[in-house]
């Protein structure tokens, strides 16, 4: 299983809708004819399975030129006949994976723009006329807002939406649940469930931390002499910025899964730190289901703490007590020499138990309790507290427990749901 780079890999944000696309003209086992504000799309029907289907719907611009690093546009209009949505599309560009910029369509679930493209910080940014930060969060709000104001056309309900997303796309409903209905925004969806929702620190966009990560692709694009940097950035070829971002990525060392790349605080569409933004009833989702796993932290922490030879891996790390302390001193930067030696001790000392787990006397378990509760089952714990109605929150056990081994039961659990969306 490959480690998820946060926010630059495509992760699940599922949107799930009581009846939603499929069987507009089922009866009639014709093709499906829907007519939007932008444009007739053509859909398809499967007299196998007795279902109609739209695999590729442009809910934006294409992000590209000077539309780079920009929140998402709307889409161009179909000009020439009918859109034919029987194709298939690119993903947007990630580490591993070459991709369009031109992905902003959607099926059920959206494209968005990742790692740079989508989450690249700094004041630069913000104070640029034709760049926005958090585009990545912003394409998927506009998909959103594209349900709202399409969806009855296939059948949907635009006031029963449910949005699902594990790993880093449990990052994202964090992110749309934080914003969802706040400072004047439309409320787009009801209910949330987040598997292992991934959310390590957030930094405020001109934090120090922001504005180094802006300098090293600045430095790493070749855009470091010109006058305006974000005017090179946006003219360089997507392969330098790929470059560049694997480069600045590999830099960390206190955790396998980097999180460089990841949302901002930027006073428009996140407003506050997670712990803020889900307290003083200032969450607007109505239901909200969180889950996380044991044994998850696991998959994320140096694999050096399982071996007594600090050689033994290539990140320096090994099983010992002043080891673990070390990684623990740079894994949270902000906290002092005594709560360092608080939370080693008290909370997580050489040996101890869980709730759901009798004993541990390991490093490597230790850490990855440390890594899990920090990244994803606190962030779990205070969206789901946070509902206006009810919230939930659940720990997958079942051995080995580990990131996304939930995956295929809430897929199931989800399966009817999915199925009204495809069936219906």
């Amino acid at each position: 299983m490959g480690i998820p780079h946060y926010f630059s890999a495509l992760s699940a944000l599922t949107f799930l809708l009581t009846t939603v696309i499929g069987g507009t003209n089922a009866a009639t086992n014709s093709d499906p004819l829907i007519h939007l504000t932008y444009g007739s799309f053509q859909g398809r029907y499967d007299s196998t399975y007795n279902i109609s289907y739209f695999r590729k719907i442009p809910f934006a611009a294409p992000p590209t030129g000077e539309n780079r690093f920009c929140a998402p546009q709307p889409p161009l209009p179909v000009r020439d006949g009918i859109y034919d949505t029987d194709q298939s599309f690119d993903m947007c560009p990630q580490r591993t994976v070459n991709g369009s910029e031109d992905c902003l369509y959607l099926v059920i679930y959206p494209n968005y723009r990742v790692n740079a493209f989508g989450f690249l910080p700094g004041k630069a940014v913000k104070d640029s006329p034709t760049s926005d930060l958090n585009p990545g969060l912003l394409d998927q709000e506009y998909a959103l807002k594209w349900i709202q104001d399409h969806i009855a056309h296939f059948g949907g309900d635009p006031r029963n939406v449910t949005i699902w997303g594990q790993s880093a796309g449990g990052g994202s409903v964090v992110a749309q649940v934080a914003a969802n209905g706040r400072r004047g925004r439309k409320r787009l969806f009801s209910k949330a469930l987040a598997s292992s929702p991934f959310w390590p620190k957030t930094y405020r966009y001109d934090d120090y931390e922001a504005e180094v990560i802006y300098d090293s692709l600045v430095n790493l694009t070749g855009c470091a002499g010109e006058n305006d940097s974000l005017v090179c950035l946006k003219r360089v070829d997507v392969q330098a910025i790929r470059d560049a971002n694997q480069i600045i990525s590999a830099s960390h060392k206190y955790t396998t899964s980097s999180y460089t790349w990841a949302p901002v605080i930027d006073d428009e569409f996140l407003l506050h730190p997670l712990t803020e933004a889900t307290s003083h009833s200032l969450v607007e989702t109505d239901y909200i289901f969180a889950t996380y796993n044991t044994h998850e932290g696991e998959n994320f922490i140096p694999p050096g703490f399982a071996y007594e030879n600090t050689n033994a891996t290539s990140d320096s790390f090994n099983s010992s007590s002043t080891s673990f302390r070390s990684w623990l001193s740079g894994f949270l930067p902000g906290l002092s020499p005594s709560q360092i030696l608080t939370l080693e001790h008290r909370y997580y000392p050489e040996t101890g138990q869980t709730e759901t787990m009798d004993l541990y006397n390991s490093t490597y378990v230790r850490a990855g309790l440390v890594y899990r509760d920090v990244v994803l089952s606190c962030p779990g714990y205070w969206l789901a507290s946070a509902a206006r109605q009810k919230g939930y929150l659940a720990e997958y056990t079942i051995p080995p427990a580990q990131h996304a081994d939930d995956t295929a039961y809430v897929c199931l659990l989800l399966a009817p749901f999915l199925y009204s969306i495809i069936l219906n």
